[in-house]
């Protein structure tokens, strides 16, 4: 049996489309294509990454008179990386210049929302006219977009030299898992300063929208400058998770993707679809009832919700390590 007779059968076991193992493997779908199609082999890293990643031994994959009925699964934490303090040094800080473009990138998209907010308001409409306030708050939102799409792409294309952390089996050498815990243990005191920070902003944005009956239309003004702590306390939020995750990662080495790891991954995406779901209750409520001023509540619950929701997924996180152990 042929190499490419068995990544076709492991890739279909695994239920997995040639796109999403070339994702995977951080090639195009045309390898993959060529690989199964016995017309190339993949390069030695390749066949190491496969091996994990299916769970067989690299003779099972290469040696033609081996049938995938005699693979015997690999073991599960075989280290195919050994990673330097130099090496752990320049995972940290690449990670906290991606926490702060995605935290960028994240006000940029939630400020899009206070121009909404802007836009819908008669007192700026009446101070600078409604068609300058439409085009202006266009340009503006368009620009958010671009610029925050943009940061966005930039920084997934940074993290690529860095992809071993997430996809392969890795061991920190030395003294380096000591001085990446004390570096974890330092930026935790941050973390939570950041969190309570970020909790206070919230709740102030949340203020306008109480029945306090201090907010009038002559301090219009305040009320948009206490929203904009909502837009912040997002900003702390992302930047605290990406960091924090990051110094998980590199704390998880010697275990295998299919477990902490893919935790922290499935976590990652968990935040995404909690944002996505936030943005189809606040675009469903205000389309429907078209009280702008109102719907905006949405984001500031979210926000807050958003903090408790990682201390939880980060407690679940702690069990599944110490379950794993």
């Amino acid at each position: 049996m042929i190499f490419a007779d068995k990544l076709i059968e492991l890739r279909k076991r695994h239920g997995m489309s040639q796109e999403e193992l070339a994702d995977r493997l951080n090639v195009t779908r045309q390898s993959v294509s060529k690989w199964e199609g016995a017309q190339s082999v993949p390069d030695l890293q390749k066949v190491v990454q496969l091996s994990q990643l299916f769970e067989v031994s690299t003779d099972v994959l290469l040696k033609d008179e081996l049938t995938l009925g005699q693979a015997e699964p690999i073991e599960q934490n075989a280290v195919s990386k050994r990673v330097s303090l130099s090496d752990a040094e320049a995972y940290i800080k690449h990670s906290k210049a991606s926490a702060t473009r995605s935290s960028i990138a994240t006000g940029l998209f939630t400020f899009i929302l206070e121009v909404v907010l802007l836009m819908s308001s008669q007192q700026v409409k009446e101070t600078i006219g409604a068609t300058l306030v439409t085009v202006l708050g266009t340009v503006i939102i368009i620009a958010c977009i671009v610029i925050g799409t943009a940061i966005s792409i930039s920084n997934s294309s940074r993290s690529r030299q860095f992809l071993y952390v997430e996809e392969e089996v890795f061991k920190l050498e030395g003294e380096a898992i000591e001085i990446v815990e004390k570096r974890m243990a330092k930026f935790r005191i941050q973390f939570v300063i950041n969190n309570i920070i970020g909790s206070i902003l919230c709740f102030a944005g949340l203020l306008p929208f109480l029945p306090l009956n201090i907010f009038t239309s002559e301090n219009e003004s305040i009320v948009y400058l206490l929203i904009i702590g909502i837009v912040l306390g997002a900003c702390i939020f992302v930047y605290n998770g990406v960091r924090w995750s990051a110094f998980r990662k590199l704390l998880a080495q010697g275990r295998s993707v299919t477990s902490g790891k893919r935790i922290g991954i499935a976590i990652e995406r968990a935040a995404v679809i909690y944002w996505l779901i936030t943005l189809t209750i606040y675009l469903v409520w205000s389309l429907s009832t078209l009280n702008w001023a109102i719907t905006w509540l949405v984001w500031a619950v979210a926000a807050v919700l958003f903090s408790v929701v990682l201390g939880i997924v980060d407690s679940a996180t702690d069990k599944f390590d110490s379950g794993g152990e």
